[in-house]
This record gives structure tokens, sequence and C-alpha cells, in this order.
């Protein structure tokens, strides 16, 4: 789509009728998106859940993997192989032009940072999202981190693995390399203008992020697929910049207005699902997590590392709003999608016991639940609000 739709505002429309109308208006994507999946022309975006790194790509064409600071990769390792897939996207975000090195990236990012200097740390007395950066991250270098990624993501499957970082203020993808796996030697190779085996960040981000020029790529197939991703982002960077001229400045710090939980193997947009919904960089946070396969009782249980990494928004939002500002400070909704109600009721309720969260629902927080089937509501009776 060469257009943007008309952008819902969320915190005066949170009505699941409203949302299920918004669904019907995105049928056009809808069809766009299952025939790239049919011809295997979707990337799958592996990606920070911040919602400053949202919307740089149209929906018809991308799969979201969020997870904070874009961690954890090997959570959704069987599913990167769909054949759905022409190629795979890694990057972290960072704040703007290279100041520092390396660059400040992601809250995540900079909580690792901040734990990785603290005098005497015992990570056995991490609990809590704190506990899972610990874990999960292994470096606050933006661009090194997504290398990391890349390579562990190569060895899962045979498909080419692109990574860099997002300028978030001007809603620009930098790709530093492309990682993937040697089909004689079964080795993971990379192409990059950056050497990672002797890593350097002065030498790597001595003129900026580094970036990977098409022409350093052999394989054609994989050159065209690095234009597509750069001439797509451009695209979407223009219809982004055209809708807020003061873009940059809103992006400094994170607050969105939705909070979106999505539990599938092949997750949508939110963007793909609901027309018009947190179609703007910063307007959601989005957490894909793998969905547990067994239930225990009826009940899907919500795997560990959801529960874990929806701590962060919401505590935030918690503070913020008590502060009257700060990141987070209108984060007053969630929307938790899987592939039946009922299942999302399971997961909102599991949610809604956290210690964490009663604070938030305190200060006026909702949740709608829907059951999304190929990003479409079947009928109305399949989205609602939650009321714990």
């Amino acid at each position: 789509m060469s257009t943007m739709p008309e952008v819902l505002n969320i915190a005066d429309h949170f009505d699941p009728m409203v949302f299920y109308d918004q669904n019907r208006l995105g049928a056009e994507r809808r069809r766009e998106y299952s025939a790239n999946k049919s011809a295997g022309n979707v990337w799958a975006l592996i990606k920070c859940a911040d919602a400053r790194a949202q919307g740089i790509f149209p929906p018809e064409n991308t799969a979201l993997y969020a997870s904070i600071a874009a961690a954890s990769p090997s959570s959704f390792s069987a599913a990167y192989c769909h054949p759905a897939y022409s190629a795979l996207v890694d990057f972290t975000h960072f704040d703007g032009t290279v100041q520092v090195v390396p660059p400040e990236g992601c809250g995540g990012l900079k909580e690792y940072l901040k734990l990785q200097n603290t005098p005497d740390l015992n990570p056995r007395n991490l609990r809590g999202v704190g506990s899972w950066v610990w874990d999960e991250i292994k470096t606050a270098d933006p661009l090194q981190a997504s290398f990391q990624n890349a390579i562990t993501i190569a060895r899962m499957c045979d498909k080419p693995v692109f990574f860099g970082s997002l300028d978030h203020t001007a809603a620009k993808l930098y790709i530093g390399g492309l990682a993937f796996k040697d089909q004689e030697s079964e080795r993971v190779l990379y192409y990059s203008p950056v050497n990672f085996e002797q890593y350097d960040p002065r030498e790597a981000y001595a003129h900026g992020f580094p970036t990977l020029d098409p022409a350093q790529i052999p394989n054609e197939r994989w050159a065209r697929e690095l234009v597509a991703i750069n001439k797509q982002n451009e695209q979407q960077r223009q219809l982004i910049l055209a809708a807020n001229p003061s873009f940059s400045e809103t992006q400094r710090v994170q607050n969105p207005s939705i909070i979106s939980l999505s539990l599938s193997t092949l997750p949508h947009s939110l963007r793909l699902i609901f027309s018009g919904v947190a179609e703007l960089p910063n307007s959601k946070f989005a957490l894909s997590v793998q969905k547990n396969k067994s239930r225990d009782r009826g009940v899907t249980p919500i795997p560990s590392s959801a529960l874990t990494q929806l701590e962060y928004p919401i505590s935030h939002s918690v503070t913020s709003q008590d502060q009257g500002t700060g990141p987070f400070r209108d984060t007053k909704h969630m929307i938790v999608t899987t592939e039946d109600i009922e299942m999302s009721k399971d997961i909102a309720r599991q949610a809604c016991v956290q210690p964490y969260m009663r604070p938030w629902l305190d200060r006026g927080g909702k949740i709608m639940v829907a059951g999304v089937t190929k990003g479409r509501v079947p009928s109305r009776s399949d989205i609602a609000l939650y009321r714990p």
C-alpha cells in the first residue's frame, strides 16, 4: 500500500466493536499478506518490543518476533524455517546519531550495561525482568548484539539473516551485515564491512553506523533482498515523517498508548489485524511469544518469558503515571491476541494475577482480548474487553 490508513486514537476508541470494524477495514492488507505468504515473499523481523522500533515496514509482507532488546532469538527457532519467509531481518535500535561509541541502545541494552557495571553484582539475586535481561542479553553494543543474534538464528535455518540497527529518531534502518549457513561446510558465515573476529567498536562506528552494500553480496537473490529491504524501509519512513513532521522529537521517550501481547507461531503485525491501530512508531509496545502447545486442565499456560517481559512496560507505566512524566506514562491499554478468544482470556487471567499488574489496573488500565485467525477476527463474539 502506498498510503497510510487513517490513524485511530486508541485512548478515545478502545472499544471491541470499533476494533472489530477496523479489522474488517484491513481486508485488503490481509489479502496482500496472504499472497506474499503463499509466494514465500514475507520477511521475518526479529526485533525489539520497544514502541519506537515499530511500524518501519509495511505489514503486508512482514511477520514480527518481538522481545525486549531483540534478545532470546532461540525462542522461535522452529518458526524461522517457515517457507513463507524469503529472509530474516534482526535489528536492535539506538537513539539518533553515533555520538558515543558504541551508541546507546534501547532500555533493555542500557539496563544490561547498568547491571554489568554494578559492583559485586550477584546474578542469583536478580528477579523479574532484571534476571531476564542478565540471562538473555550478552552485550550493550547495538551492532554486536544484532550480529550475535544473526549468527544464532543462521544456525537454525537455511535462510539469509540480515542484521543491523534502527535509528528510532529517524525511522531509518541500517543493515550492517548478512549471516548465513554455508551448505557445504555447515558453518555460519557472514558478509559485513565489519570484522567481528577482531571487533573494535571504534573502527566499526568510525564513520557512523556501518552499512552493508548490496554489491558486497555475491548471491544475487540475497543482494536483491537487501535492495528491497532498504527501499521499503525508506518508503515507509517517508509516510511516517509526512504523518508526523516533528517525528524525531516525539521518539526521545517511549510512550505508547497500547501494549500488544501476541502468542502465535507466525505472529502478525497488529497493523495487519486492526487497520489504523498503532500505525505509527511509539504507539504500541509489542511482545511476541511462542505459544505453549500443552494445556493444563483446559488452560493454556502463559510462557514465563511473557510474564517477565510484561513487567517492564507495566511497572514503568505505574511509576510514570504517579510522577506525571517519564516512559509509558500514557500506556493504559493492552490487547492480547491468540488463535482463540478463550485462550486469550486464559492469558489475560494469568497476567492479571501478577503482583505488578494490580497497581496498573487500579490506575485505569484496560485489557482487550481477541481470537485471530489468519489476521482476521472471525466474528463480533471473538473480541471483548477483559474484566479481571
